[in-house]
């Protein structure tokens, strides 16, 4: 189940984490998510910029690092996808 909606306020691509049972915790699935949709903001020359919101009372609790397990893959690939998301973040290039 997506963790991230995807909506449009004219030209202004609006993303909301849905992650509400959890306090908008970034999952490894919610950062994949978030760093796809970063990516599609970025490469779409129609859209002008892009709001990260969160669902519910929290905007955003932090990692959700409970999430990636107790075994070292698990914990890799959940640092994976949060330094992604970072670098999409920091590649965006619009407001």
């Amino acid at each position: 189940m997506s963790q991230l909606t995807v909506s449009h306020e004219g030209r202004v691509t609006v993303l909301t984490m849905t992650g509400t049972d959890a306090g908008n915790r970034i999952t490894q699935v919610m950062a994949e998510e978030l760093s796809a949709a970063l990516d599609a903001v970025r490469c779409d020359a129609s859209r002008t910029g892009c709001v990260l919101t969160g669902q519910g009372n929290a905007f955003c609790l932090g990692g959700d690092y409970h999430s990636a397990g107790a075994g070292v893959t698990g914990r890799l690939d959940f640092a994976r996808a949060h330094i992604e998301l970072f670098n999409a973040m920091a590649r965006l290039g619009k407001p």
